[in-house]
């Protein structure tokens, strides 16, 4: 009772109490604390979000320094105060520039202590938008003038000319906004921000986009892995140092092997910023955290400590987009991150279907097969593969078209394995029903590839994690060390569509996965023109599909490609995902060519 006694007194002061009159802003902000001071820490922790994320924010930039001084700018008065050491490594405002009538002396008095060299100056505090601000600031004419007003009351000025002046004056390094909830106050939720600022130097002035999926996307990523085997690709990409690669993010496993092959750029795009934000958090994770902890993360998909990890290490280095996404997302590194997501869920599914018929035993014995025979006579033993092989075409049919129905049907593909319409029309056009196509897939994979020490994909499938010696590139202990020295920092992670991505640069190699499949036939020609246009000459396009002869290929061939059908599925096994029916590599020719 003692909590919400305090907690109500608080609630009091800030909505009811009269301010005292007085021009003395120091005088106001006493009498407004004096009645409150006793119960405010506690209620503050659930009201101030930003401040936490201030700190840790500036402590992981300032992290490794010695000899520091920080000074907190929350009482006295800021318009006079220096330091006596004459400097200061750390200025924060938390909460109290918005009560400081004068912030235009507050702040340049400020940043005339702040260090030239390393200074911090950390803002937190509630906010309302411009009319024309940042997209990631924006917010609607309700909202701006209801949260002014209330706050008003109080003397605390939420205008955005603070925020505005900040800009001016420094060089904003990262920024985050959000909403937080106030006690005792249901479906109210004030907005905050926070933002780390230094002394201006010649740099560009960070400015994020607002990120959203198309319309009929799910809320969040299909792939917690990529579904494209890097092995097949490099004998034919041939990535080096000096390349400029433009790929789909996708699981962003792929898109960080291109860094570790020593790619001078590479640039991952897609239009799914759940997608991204795994990217994202993949590549910070690399920069800040050691071995033991990525792997904890990315090879087993769970870490014990998770939300201290990412409150110290992680959120402070996100995107806007990013952070906010994975806030609320921390509960995938707790039950599992490879059972999260479209295609988690699916397999969680899937594993859930192969018990309750009886397959949970034979699930463990292909994961434990010693040897690819070994493998291949497990596989061959199940009961559900011998009727598929060898029962009357009449059954076949019928069991699968109900597997079709079940697991194969649109909302399934498209929400659990990332199948669109067009692309499942491709297949169809080939003349493969959807349930076949998947059976061939699963049954090269256990003929031709061993999953415990070859093959990570289905191993993450059936146990859902990765093994030591049997993961990604950028999981292993060389592939780590060498994005960790640097090769990490080539990679670029965009939100966008893949074709203003293509056309803002140009190329020497780019990786279309099964992109073009989704297209309609004239967004694939516009496609291929761009290609023509941006990729240099010598550059080398990959693609697969999931059409045995893709329609669009001959687009790509008229630009100036020449394209070479690698692969298909009916001639054989393709690789160790095996889910695309060709596999083509088109070089750019020279105009004599």
């Amino acid at each position: 009772m003692r909590k919400l006694h305090n907690d109500l007194t608080v609630l009091k002061s800030i909505w009811f109490k009269k301010l005292a009159d007085t021009d003395d802003h120091a005088a106001r902000l006493e009498d407004f604390y004096s009645g409150q001071a006793h119960a405010y820490d506690s209620f503050r922790s659930k009201f101030l979000w930003g401040r936490k994320p201030m700190l840790a924010a500036a402590a992981a930039r300032l992290e490794g320094q010695t000899e520091m001084i920080w000074v907190d700018l929350g009482g006295g008065d800021a318009c006079e105060f220096t330091p006596p050491q004459g400097t200061a490594t750390l200025v924060t405002f938390s909460y109290s520039l918005s009560m400081i009538p004068p912030f235009h002396a507050a702040v340049d008095r400020a940043i005339s202590y702040l260090d030239r060299d390393i200074g911090l100056l950390a803002v937190t505090d509630f906010y309302t938008a411009a009319k024309y601000d940042l997209p990631m600031r924006q917010m609607s004419w309700a909202r701006r003038f209801f949260w002014r007003s209330v706050f008003d009351t109080d003397s605390i000025d939420l205008g955005p000319e603070r925020r505005q002046y900040l800009d001016h004056s420094l060089s904003r390094v990262w920024e985050f906004n959000d909403e937080g909830s106030i006690p005792w106050v249901p479906y109210f939720r004030a907005p905050y921000y926070v933002a780390l600022y230094r002394v201006p130097k010649l740099e560009t002035l960070l400015v994020e986009n607002k990120a959203e999926a198309p319309p009929m996307f799910p809320p969040t990523f299909l792939y917690t892995q990529s579904w494209e085997d890097p092995d097949a690709d490099v004998p034919h990409l041939r990535t080096g140092p000096g390349d400029v690669c433009l790929t789909l993010t996708s699981g962003g496993c792929n898109s960080l092997a291109l860094a570790i092959h020593g790619a001078k750029a590479v640039y991952s795009v897609d239009c799914n910023p759940a997608q991204n934000a795994l990217l994202e958090l993949k590549q910070i994770a690399i920069r800040r955290l050691d071995y033991e902890d990525v792997w904890k993360l990315f090879g087993t998909g769970k870490h014990p400590n998770i939300d201290a990890i990412f409150e110290k290490e992680l959120a402070p280095f996100l995107s806007q987009n990013s952070l906010r996404f994975w806030r609320s997302k921390l509960h995938y590194f707790k039950r599992g991150l490879y059972y999260s997501g479209g295609m988690g869920k699916v397999i969680w599914g899937m594993q859930l279907l192969a018990r309750c018929l009886g397959l949970g035993g034979k699930m463990k014995a292909l994961l434990e097969a010693p040897t690819l025979e070994d493998q291949r006579q497990i596989w061959n033993s199940v009961w559900v593969v011998r009727i598929l092989r060898y029962a009357p075409e009449p059954l076949v049919s019928l069991i699968s078209d109900a597997a079709a129905l079940l697991f194969f049907n649109r909302l399934t593909l498209w929400f659990g394995a990332g199948v669109p319409l067009k692309q499942y029309e491709l297949i169809k056009n080939d003349g493969v029903h959807m349930s076949t196509y998947v059976a061939r897939t699963f049954d090269g994979v256990a003929n031709h590839s061993h999953v415990r020490t070859q093959n990570y994909f289905y191993l993450n499938c059936i146990s859902g994690e990765f093994s030591r010696d049997n993961c990604p590139a950028y999981l292993t202990p060389e592939g780590f060390k060498t994005l960790k020295a640097g090769a990490v920092d080539n990679l670029h992670v965009v939100n966008n569509f893949f074709l203003p991505t293509l056309r803002a640069r140009r190329y020497s190699k780019v990786i279309l996965m099964d992109h073009v499949d989704w297209l309609d036939e004239s967004t694939a020609r516009e496609v291929a023109i761009a290609l023509g246009q941006q990729v240099v000459v010598g550059g080398r396009v990959i693609l697969r599909s999931a059409a045995l002869s893709p329609p669009y290929v001959k687009f790509i061939e008229a630009e100036g490609f020449d394209c070479k059908c690698l692969q298909r599925i009916d001639q054989g096994y393709m690789d160790r995902v095996n889910s695309y029916a060709s596999f083509y590599v088109c070089v750019k020719k020279g105009k004599k060519e």
